[in-house]
C-alpha cells in the first residue's frame, strides 16, 4: 500500500516532495494507517469512505500534524509549500513572486537556496 512508502520518514523523499502537499501526505498516512488498524482482515469500499468522511480536525490543522515533527521543521515545511503554491500561481514569474512576499528577487533566491527549492523544476 503506497502509505508505507513514506511511513518511517520525517521528510518525504524528494521525487515525491512536490506532487502533493506535506499535510495531504500527512493526512492520507494517518487515515491510511486508521483503516488498516481498525478494519476486518478485508478492506472494502465501505471501509475506506468510512475513514475518509471522518474528520478529526478542531482547528486549521490536524493534532497529528502539529505533533509529527518540531515547530522549526514544520515551519519550513509551510514556507516550503506556501511558495511552491504561489510559484504555481503566479505561473512561475519570480518578479511577481517577490513583490506578493515584499522582498527583492535576489532574496526570494536566496529563500528558495536556504529551502532546497530549486525553481527551474518546479515548472
Amino acid at each position: 500500500m503506497i502509505c508505507f512508502g513514506f511511513a518511517g520518514q520525517r521528510r518525504p523523499h524528494p521525487r515525491f516532495r512536490h506532487s502533493a502537499s506535506w499535510a495531504a501526505r500527512r493526512s492520507w498516512r494517518k487515515r491510511s494507517h486508521r483503516l488498516l488498524l481498525t478494519s476486518s482482515p478485508t478492506i472494502g469500499g465501505d471501509d475506506v469512505r468510512a475513514v475518509l468522511e471522518k474528520s478529526d480536525s478542531r482547528g486549521r490543522f490536524s493534532s497529528a500534524v502539529l505533533r509529527s515533527a518540531p515547530l522549526d521543521e514544520l515551519l519550513l515545511d509551510l514556507e516550503t509549500e506556501y511558495l511552491i503554491q504561489l510559484h504555481a500561481d503566479r505561473q512561475g514569474n519570480l518578479e511577481s513572486m517577490a513583490r506578493q512576499l515584499g522582498i527583492t528577487v535576489r532574496a526570494l533566491y536566496d529563500r528558495f537556496k536556504r529551502l532546497g527549492i530549486r525553481p527551474q523544476e518546479l515548472r
